[in-house]
């Protein structure tokens, strides 16, 4: 019975090590020692233990005071960790008690004349569970909800306390709105208290404005005044890698390093063309002079593993956090794609002085990349990041400026147009816009049709 017993367990130990044998042969290195990988995978799920860590955050929290004007707030804005927490309050509501949800077609009237706050979100969520993992997907009431891709809070009208929290889905065009009772006087409050702020950045919408027939979507623009003056900011970007006109190599390997587990088994190749390879075997990086790093990691994990949007943010978000050297602030998701075998596209940017930063397509073209951070997760891990690396300065200036109006900006681009040419805009904003990789970028409007971007400088000559 002994021998019997050892024979299989031989018979089986030989299997293993034939299957292993051809995985060699077919050059998958990802794990040598056999008994550990044939241990693991039999007790390891398709995906990983993930730490639910990074709230997904709103690419915008627009606040309507109820009379046409609008602001935008700040993500570093302390009122908005107030928004967040009431938000999270009304969530905890809708979980815990039985709801009616009401569902219709999309009125943003909603909330443009009302007292309100709207949260907007790059991608559209599956449920609010993409936004706290602390409701369960299985609720009744979170089902009920379903995807959406904005959120209104609308406090009531009717002196009841109550307050509307409406769940929009722009793709199907349809709105799911929920009563909450007693919710509403802190929203109230706190929107007052925005109103009242003595730097109020006051916004505008296309939709009570004249040039409505061009925009395909609601926008909020800045509202500038003609005659008003503003401190100009001055934004220094900087490739910290050049030192009296040179690459530090001793600084950008300083930098490698923290990609490779092992920084000295690392070896690189000869710089051409303003390109330095760095790898291990297993991960290889790219530096360019530019001051553009691409990361690939190769090794060969199980095939096609599924993962979904939010487990592959969390991973995208938690490799971002760890290179933490000359990040921008106010880094945020701009948009997320899922690609074939099961790969996430993460596509982030960020704000200078509360305003996008954008490059120009030939920038873009120039250093491979569009987004300043554009990371691909597959199988649990990081495989694609990109990212462009630059030292920010805020410099003050006492030069006083005035700025072109979004109605001027869209003069300029009106009268310019074809004969017979029509104009649709899909999205207007300002920006703070780099049209050359070594120049510091300037305070410009961006206009996107749907053939064409339009680039006005926002600044008065």
């Amino acid at each position: 019975m002994f021998n019997r017993a050892k024979t299989y367990v031989l018979a089986i130990l030989i299997i293993i090590s034939i299957c292993q044998m051809f995985e060699l042969w077919f050059d998958d290195y990802s794990s040598r020692n056999f008994f550990y990988s044939v241990i693991t995978n039999a007790f390891t799920k398709n995906n990983a233990e993930i730490n639910y860590k990074y709230q997904m955050e709103p690419t915008k929290i627009i606040v309507s005071f109820g009379n046409k004007q609008y602001t935008v707030l700040k993500n570093s804005e302390d009122i908005k960790k107030n928004f967040d927490n009431e938000l999270k309050k009304i969530f905890s509501a809708i979980v815990a008690n039985g709801t009616y949800v009401n569902e219709e077609n999309i009125n943003m009237r909603e909330f443009l004349n009302n007292k309100a706050v709207l949260y907007e979100y790059p991608v559209k969520l599956s449920s609010i569970s993409s936004i706290n993992r602390d409701y369960d997907e299985g609720n009744k009431n979170v089902r009920q909800i379903g995807e959406f891709n904005k959120i209104i809070l609308q406090p009531s009208n009717l002196g009841d306390g109550s307050l509307n929290c409406i769940f929009i889905d722009e793709q199907s065009n349809l709105m799911k709105k929920i009563k909450i009772s007693n919710n509403s006087r802190n929203i109230s409050d706190w929107i007052s208290s925005v109103q009242n702020e003595a730097l109020l950045k006051i916004y505008n919408t296309t939709e009570y404005d004249a040039s409505k027939k061009y925009f395909s979507h609601l926008n909020f623009l800045p509202a500038f005044n003609k005659s008003e003056t503003y401190f100009n900011q001055n934004i220094i970007m900087k490739n910290p890698f050049i030192v009296n006109n040179e690459i530090d190599e001793n600084k950008v390997e300083e930098y490698i390093n923290y990609f490779f587990e092992n920084p000295s088994a690392k070896w690189n190749f000869k710089k051409q063309n303003g390109v330095t390879v760095y790898a291990d075997g297993e991960k290889s990086i790219k530096f360019y002079d530019a001051g553009v790093l691409e990361y690939t990691n190769s090794k060969t994990f199980n095939k096609n593993t599924y993962i979904n949007f939010e487990g592959s943010y969390q991973i995208a978000r938690a490799f971002i956090e760890k290179d933490n050297k000359y990040m921008a602030p106010n880094l945020y998701l701009v948009n997320a794609e899922k690609n074939a075998d099961n790969e996430w596209e993460f596509n982030f940017e960020f704000k200078l002085d509360d305003y996008r930063y954008i490059m120009s397509n030939e920038v873009a073209n120039e250093i491979g990349i569009k987004y300043p951070i554009e990371v691909v997760v597959k199988n649990n891990n990081v495989y694609s990041y990109k990212r462009l690396i630059r030292e920010l300065q805020f410099v003050p200036s006492f030069e006083k400026i005035q700025l072109i109006t979004y109605n001027e900006a869209l003069d300029e681009i009106l009268n310019t147009r074809k004969a017979n040419e029509t104009i649709l805009i899909k999205d207007m904003f300002l920006s703070y816009y780099s049209d050359n990789i070594e120049e510091n970028p300037k305070l410009t409007w961006i206009i996107e049709t749907s053939n064409k971007v339009y680039t006005i400088y926002a600044i008065k000559s």
